[in-house]
């Protein structure tokens, strides 16, 4: 080898080694710093796009996926065919928070459903979160694979309180939570949906009544054979 190639081979060396070691710890701190910005809370963990708690209930329940926040929970409002003249505004956008779920027992009585769906809205420069809370109770599910299970927000309180930037879900049998699953798309902290840090802090807006069941919505009649009775 050349004394020419042999300097040019150490001066590359010595630049990837410059920049494994000093480099990606500097773009790392630059995009946590930027992902922290319009946090509810001080002190939060890095946001994970797939965050959940399986808890104890491998013998009764496993979530197999949960979709909660992105442009992929946006839905139209579904057409039916009618008689009736065509209505003259299009249709809106509906916010879906969805799952699907396997289940072990032969047949389980009741499983509750516990949904938290935070929102955000930037008004005045300042940035305003919304929590909206349901709670869905099925009856009589049978063993099997790709149960599912949703919840909804309409087009305008999208419009009025912002979109979707976490949510979770919690899945309780006989008085015990057996599984958990949630998606946020800013840094919150774990189990974010109990911790008083975030739905006491005074940025965040309890809202009651916004957050429906399927059956509350078009979508009712929706693949209905697919989803469980509610009582």
């Amino acid at each position: 080898m050349g004394k020419h190639s042999l300097i040019t081979t150490v001066q590359t060396f010595s630049l990837a080694l410059l920049v494994v070691l000093f480099g990606v710890p500097r773009v790392h701190a630059q995009a946590t710093k930027r992902a922290g910005a319009g946090r509810p809370v001080e002190k939060t963990e890095k946001a994970d796009k797939d965050k959940g708690d399986k808890g104890d209930g491998g013998d009764v329940i496993r979530i197999r996926k949960f979709t909660g926040t992105g442009r992929g929970i946006l839905e139209k409002t579904p057409e039916f065919k009618h008689s009736a003249a065509r209505g003259v505004k299009p249709a809106g956008e509906w916010a879906q928070i969805s799952m699907t779920y396997d289940t072990a027992p032969d047949w389980i009585d009741e499983l509750v459903f516990q949904y938290y769906v935070m929102v955000l809205k930037t008004e005045g420069g300042k940035k305003v979160y919304s929590l909206f809370k349901t709670t869905a109770k099925y009856a009589d599910i049978e063993k099997g694979r790709d149960h599912q299970s949703c919840v909804y927000l309409r087009p305008n309180t999208l419009k009025r309180y912002g979109a979707v930037v976490a949510s979770a879900v919690e899945i309780s049998y006989e008085g015990r939570v057996v599984a958990a699953k949630s998606e946020s798309e800013i840094p919150m902290p774990e189990k974010w949906w109990t911790d008083p840090k975030v739905v006491e802090s005074k940025d965040v807006m309890v809202r009651d009544g916004y957050l429906l069941e399927k059956a509350q919505t078009p979508f009712a009649l929706v693949n209905v054979d697919d989803y469980e009775v509610s009582k």
